[in-house]
């Protein structure tokens, strides 16, 4: 059950932490405990399904094959339950139990809540073991392996009205405008007593269109006397204010001796589509999915969720557009230095080779020059030496010495 309510709760949980991955990755710390906080928001919201009636009315067989139970140690059949205690029944996964396991709670708070194995269970809750409540407990809740809820419901089985304890009418009163979905089972051999009748009567217009009515125990009567006492529960409800559109007829005691024989999980199926339990559990869910209060609670949640990614994502994109656009803005100053240097680069290029030419040129002419100058002085510079050797003597003295 309630598959589609749990779908919705893990996808947006995984648009979610898609969200606070890549806020940590840029560094948006705020971002991401504001994803966190509605995270845990969301993982924290739970759906309500109250069961109300008096004893004898097939409650908690019904309980037990809901739960597909093959004992009855989270809820005694043949004893008279505590008129005292609630008893909140949750999917151990949704709280990471490992084991099974209960928790009783007490009106003194002094005392710390008790920890006791299913078998235990009994010892608190049953008119047998705790009479009166003299054990003075406020409330107990089961963590156990209850696919039906699916991780998403919580179950709380209420003790039905007119009970000698006065404040568990105020248990009641207080607990019911909390509830998604109410279960009041209706035994087909047991007339709506007096009390039942003030009870539906008390409730508010709200809270009757959230009531499943349900005839327990029509495997005990013939098809005519079925008959009449459908026809006589839906004029008592009628009565009591209810439009009623469906009175569920149903009978949990063949599946739950199937389940406490072993039965296959095949069998089990076929049997609780039998007798009326399938229909019933099936109801209630699309109820929960989509009338809840907490259904708009969550969608406004949702909304806030998808409207804070988009916030965030846009900022991100305007981040990101910046970065890109300095970028662009790098790139294009990078550009342009380039092409200044491969200007200056040619020009330095073309000086390189015009200073080379100029200087060839140059010493050309200088060389041309020196070597002109040098033709048109060297016979006179020889006639001078000439001359000067002559008036030395050095020409007579070398001939002489030739002699």
């Amino acid at each position: 059950m309630f598959d589609s309510i749990a779908d919705r709760k893990k996808k947006l949980n995984n648009h979610i932490d898609m969200a606070i991955d890549i806020a940590k990755k840029n560094r948006r710390d705020k971002i991401a405990e504001l994803f966190c906080s509605i995270k845990n928001q969301i993982e924290s919201l739970r759906y309500t399904i109250a069961i109300i009636g008096h004893i004898k009315r097939g409650k908690s067989t019904l309980l037990n094959t809901m739960f597909g139970r093959s004992n009855d140690y989270i809820s005694p059949v043949q004893s008279k339950v505590c008129t005292a205690a609630i008893v909140h029944y949750i999917d151990q996964k949704a709280v990471n139990f490992e084991e099974e396991q209960a928790l009783i709670y007490f009106y003194d708070i002094n005392k710390e809540p008790l920890q006791v194995s299913f078998d235990e269970i009994r010892e608190y809750i049953t008119e047998e073991m705790n009479p009166g409540n003299k054990k003075g407990i406020k409330k107990i809740e089961v963590y156990g392996d209850f696919p039906i809820l699916n991780e998403t419901v919580t179950l709380v089985d209420t003790p039905g009205r007119g009970s000698i304890h006065d404040y568990h009418e105020i248990l009641i009163d207080e607990f019911l405008p909390c509830t998604d979905a109410i279960i009041q089972p209706i035994a087909a051999d047991l007339p709506l007593e007096a009390e039942e009748k003030k009870f539906l009567d008390s409730l508010s217009q709200k809270q009757k269109e959230r009531v499943f009515f349900v005839l327990t125990k029509c495997d005990q009567l013939n098809d005519d006397e079925l008959q009449d006492s459908v026809d006589f529960v839906k004029s008592n409800i009628r009565d009591a204010g209810f439009s009623i559109n469906k009175l569920y007829t149903t009978s949990a005691k063949p599946v739950f001796d199937a389940l406490t024989e072993g039965a296959e999980p095949v069998q089990i199926k076929k049997l609780k589509q039998k007798y009326g339990i399938s229909l019933l559990e099936k109801d209630i869910e699309n109820f929960v999915s989509t009338k809840s209060d907490k259904n708009e609670i969550l969608a406004r949640r949702m909304t806030a969720v998808f409207s804070e990614i988009k916030t965030f994502a846009e900022s991100s994109m305007i981040c990101i557009k910046s970065e890109l656009e300095a970028l662009d803005m790098d790139y294009v100053t990078l550009e342009e230095e380039l092409i200044k240097t491969e200007k200056a680069k040619e020009k330095l290029s073309r000086q390189k080779s015009q200073a080379i030419k100029t200087f060839g040129t140059k010493y050309s002419r200088i060389v041309e020059r020196f070597i002109l100058k040098f033709k048109n002085k060297s016979s006179t510079i020889a006639n001078k030496l000439e001359m000067s050797m002559e008036k030395n003597g050095l020409f007579k003295n070398v001939s002489a010495s030739f002699k």
